[in-house]
């Protein structure tokens, strides 16, 4: 069964992981088992997906990497 995880979380743990590989432009990382894929985007977006469906599952503001973007955020 597929665990779905806070948008909150997902963008604060991918933002930690793309800063620590920089200079990336995208990351592969694991949270509590599941694979996510971490990408930078312009301008300024963070966005994660579900590693094997490429389903997109939290997207940033522009220019806020932690913060969640309405249109991704829970009941999107």
């Amino acid at each position: 069964m597929y665990r779905r995880h806070d948008p909150a979380t997902l963008l604060r743990l991918a933002s930690q992981v793309l800063q620590s590989r920089m200079p990336t432009w995208q990351a592969r990382f694991t949270h509590e088992g599941m694979a996510y894929r971490a990408r930078f985007e312009f301008p300024g977006v963070v966005s994660v997906a579900d590693d094997n469906t490429g389903a997109l599952l939290a997207r940033s503001r522009p220019g806020m990497p932690t913060e969640v973007d309405r249109m991704t955020g829970p009941g999107h």
